[in-house]
């Protein structure tokens, strides 16, 4: 299966890290997550720690094929994750409140809420 990306996807994807991913906050000495990128042969070599890397890091491993298109190898939780969140932002309308909301946290303008007890069972 072959996924090519367009602005919205991108724009989607940046929802989705905010949506899925702790981000370690802004400060000048922290720097991005670095992406794994392995050659077909080094993945094949240490496909077991690749995708260990994969589970417990949360992280993608990009494996590049000569004269082929690259693949990424990441773990079933986070795909489901991403997944999920395409579904949510496959509505403009969700979308929006979803980026509104994001927006109104990020202000520091969202309120903490104690779950009621039937709630709390969903988590």
């Amino acid at each position: 299966m072959v996924f090519q990306t367009t602005g919205t996807d991108k724009n989607n994807i940046d929802l989705y890290r905010k949506l899925y991913i702790l981000e370690a906050p802004k400060h000048p000495s922290t720097q991005a997550p670095k992406m794994n990128i392995l050659t077909y042969t080094d993945a094949r070599k240490h496909l077991k720690a690749v995708m260990d890397h994969a589970i417990h890091d949360k992280t993608e491993t990009v494996v590049t094929r000569a004269g082929q298109e690259a693949v990424v190898i990441v773990g079933k939780e986070e795909w489901d994750s991403i997944q999920s969140t395409l579904h949510l932002l496959s509505s403009p309308r969700n979308a929006a409140r979803l980026r509104d909301a994001i927006a109104q946290l990020d202000a520091e303008q969202g309120r903490d809420r104690d779950l009621i007890d039937d709630e709390a069972d969903i988590f």
